[in-house]
């Protein structure tokens, strides 16, 4: 029988190692303003979650004949140890030498085998 859980920290540490450290900042902008999905004020308190996320460019083959844009970027992102479920539209911020960079979840997929979340994929853009 497989261990999903020792699967997840297994890819939590992997991604650590080869990917970078970003925030998700939760909840995301629009409920930082104060406005919610169902239009009632949301009066939820800012909080940035410190995640491990892996970003690659997707493949030529990827991109043919998909909703994928020149600039999109495809993320790995770390189930293991995370305080929060990511969403589409959330924000994901990487701090870069250069600076800052945010990018938004365009969409969104957990990997679940076995029931348990052992990372997401989520195609992201800045």
């Amino acid at each position: 029988m497989i261990n999903w859980v020792q699967k997840q920290a297994a890819h939590g540490r992997t991604i650590a190692r080869t990917g970078l450290s970003a925030t998700l900042p939760n909840p995301p902008l629009l409920r930082r303003l104060g406005i919610s999905a169902n239009g009632i004020p949301s009066s939820t308190t800012p909080t940035d979650y410190p995640i491990s996320v892996l970003i690659t460019e997707y493949s030529d083959e990827e991109r043919a004949n998909s909703l994928i844009v020149q600039d999109d970027r495809k993320a790995a992102i770390s189930a293991a140890g995370l305080a929060v479920i990511p969403v589409e539209s959330d924000l994901i911020v990487v701090p870069e030498p250069g600076g800052t960079v945010v990018y938004s979840i365009v969409r969104l997929e957990a990997i679940q085998p076995g029931g348990i979340t052992i990372r997401y994929t989520a195609q992201i853009r800045i």
